[in-house]
């Protein structure tokens, strides 16, 4: 039934989006080196072009929707078919710059993709909270894992959440900011009490 009424009403939008994909990869990946993407070409089906998320182009599928995401706006005269459109999760698309320059949106995801693939907003937006904190602290490598590990009982224990926001699930900078703080502060005191010193605030 579903292959008949596709047959008389054209691809479905699913189908239509999975051969622009595949065109558009084949397209790109003799253009742009993928040193300058925030995927490898390999997973370039399946990750957000810019920051590398897993997600998927299907109804359904592992990790975020990835957007059809337009190099030149419809706006400013771009169309719906390859190579026009790349994959972007929600988060990403929002950031994407809307010019008529398909080079644009490749210089942009050059400049601001992640270091490994799924760690741009981790590395753009909790680290620069995260590092002065320990090095505040000046603890070693085995107390920061500690401190973390603290950290991220709280989401366990129900004492800290995830915010779902328009691109999906994510966990605020603040809040990474807060339970970093009070675990390095335990872990410093784990650290006074073990060495048998009394502290005081």
């Amino acid at each position: 039934m579903i292959s008949s009424l596709a047959a008389r009403t054209g691809p479905t939008d699913m189908t239509w989006r999975l051969e622009t994909l595949r065109e558009t990869i084949e397209h790109w990946s003799r253009r742009i080196d993928e040193t300058d993407m925030g995927c490898d070409w390999a997973d370039a089906h399946e990750r957000c072009w810019r920051c590398g998320a897993l997600g998927h182009v299907k109804q359904t599928g592992k990790g975020k929707r990835l957007e059809k995401c337009h190099l030149i706006p419809k706006a400013c005269g771009g169309s719906d078919h390859a190579p026009n459109v790349i994959p972007l999760c929600k988060r990403c698309h929002l950031e994407q710059p809307d010019v008529a320059h398909t080079q644009a949106t490749f210089d942009w995801i050059a400049r601001t993709r992640g270091t490994f693939d799924g760690t741009l907003y981790l590395e753009r937006d909790v680290l620069p909270v995260l590092l002065p904190i320990f090095e505040k602290a000046e603890l070693e490598a085995d107390h920061v894992s500690r401190a973390l590990t603290l950290a991220f009982e709280a989401f366990r224990e129900k004492k800290a959440c995830v915010h779902f926001a328009p691109w999906g699930a994510y966990i605020k900078p603040s809040t990474y900011e807060h339970l970093v703080r009070a675990a390095v502060d335990a872990v410093l005191a784990e650290n006074k009490t073990m060495c048998g010193e009394d502290w005081a605030d």
